[in-house]
């Protein structure tokens, strides 16, 4: 009978050393960020720069790789025949970070799609909202000052695929948001 409790045991211990050693690869992080989001193409026809601000959540699976997700808001004032233009940019993201995760630097090349929620500030039509399918990849520059937290360069390109009649002049707005984020990760 001695023999099947150090078994039991033995296995007892593996199983919850794996537990332990599953539990520090997986890595969830918050991060908030704020910076400007530049229009593109013919989109910069008709909005200028503007601020824009975000949340975010990561969770790293295995490895390098990372699901997330992203909430941005930009404000994008008038050009000088354009409309000014709100942007909720909502899109789920597969990141690979490209630097080993022993090393407090991070690079992380990110693509995605979602939801962009354009809302134009006209006169005529005081609610015109549209909400188009949208498309991102970008990148994420990162230094750890501590385990938990994290400083981010971010820099994004959202292209919601839009119809060509009405605010914006074309079929895809191109929105570039160049942020700085901190990120704790938990």
């Amino acid at each position: 009978m001695r023999p099947n409790r150090i078994g039991l045991a033995a296995l007892m211990l593996t199983v919850l050393a794996a537990s332990a050693a599953a539990a520090q690869t997986t890595h969830n992080a918050v991060e908030v960020r704020g910076g400007v989001a530049v229009p593109g193409f013919d989109f910069a026809d008709v909005a200028k720069p503007g601020p824009t601000f975000g949340v975010g959540y990561r969770y790293n699976p295995t490895g390098g790789v990372w699901v997330m997700f992203d909430a941005d808001y930009s404000s994008q004032p008038a050009a000088d025949d354009g409309v000014k233009t709100t942007v909720v940019h909502l899109i789920g993201k597969v990141g690979r970070d490209l630097v080993d995760r022993a090393n407090p630097f991070s690079f992380i090349l990110n693509v995605g799609a979602g939801v962009m929620l354009f809302d134009f500030d006209r006169e005529t039509t005081p609610f015109d909202n549209k909400t188009y399918f949208g498309s991102n990849i970008g990148a994420k520059a990162g230094y750890a000052v501590s385990r938990s937290l994290t400083i981010y360069l971010n820099a994004q390109a959202d292209m919601a695929f839009s119809e060509t009649s009405g605010a914006i002049p074309t079929s895809n707005a191109w929105i570039f948001p160049l942020t700085v984020g901190l990120a704790y990760g938990f």
